[in-house]
């Protein structure tokens, strides 16, 4: 929880940083990019975090699995980053009357996620080396959450799995009960082979 709090300031500091550098000012479109930005840079830090914490389970050094985990995610953070950037700064290129009002708002929300991406790639992984630990889970109010969960999942994973795997064999059981009843073959074959339906063939079943 801590390693993405921390992530969020810093991407912010870093859009601020680049709104200098743009020559910006602090308006009403600025502070909106900001606003939006919060809900943006804090997903790739999440996910390297949970990617990190997954191999500190796993039984390797926290400093292993951050390196492991980061070396993982570099892909798919770049394109996570890309993408979310590629949204809005095309905003910032338009003409006329919407380019000049949503330019600044553009450039510092797409300045955001690209100073996010950096961060979930740099800090994140430094973070996580010194902080997740495996044992340090069990314990405190994230122990209980993980073992009421584990709790939820044993009683309902059983009971979800046997209704959702064993579905397909009780249908097939079911259709072959069926075409086995000689009362409930004949509706079958009206309702396809002898109205026109699937077997049909030149006039024959």
């Amino acid at each position: 929880m801590l390693i993405p709090l921390v992530a969020i300031p810093v991407s912010l500091i870093g859009a601020v940083f680049l709104m200098q550098v743009f020559g910006f000012t602090l308006n009403l479109l600025t502070l909106l990019a900001i606003v939006l930005a919060v809900g943006l840079v804090v997903d790739d830090a999440i996910v390297v975090v949970e990617n990190v914490e997954r191999h500190v389970r796993e039984g390797k050094t926290p400093t292993d699995a951050a390196l492991l985990g980061a070396r993982e995610l570099v892909g798919p953070v770049i394109a996570m980053t890309i993408t979310l950037a590629a949204v809005y700064a095309p905003i910032a290129f338009q003409g006329g009357l919407t380019g000049s009002l949503f330019r600044e708002f553009a450039l510092t929300l797409a300045g955001a996620v690209l100073i996010s991406g950096i961060v979930a790639l740099t800090l994140s992984p430094v973070m996580s080396s010194q902080l997740l630990d495996a044992g340090r889970e069990e314990h405190g109010f994230a122990g209980r959450i993980n073992h009421d969960f584990d709790r939820f999942r044993k009683f309902y994973g059983p009971r979800a799995g046997r209704h959702v795997v064993g579905a397909p064999d009780g249908l097939y059981r079911l259709d072959r009960a069926e075409l086995a009843d000689d009362s409930i073959v004949p509706d079958v074959i009206q309702g396809t082979c002898a109205d026109g339906g699937p077997g049909f063939h030149d006039g024959h079943c």
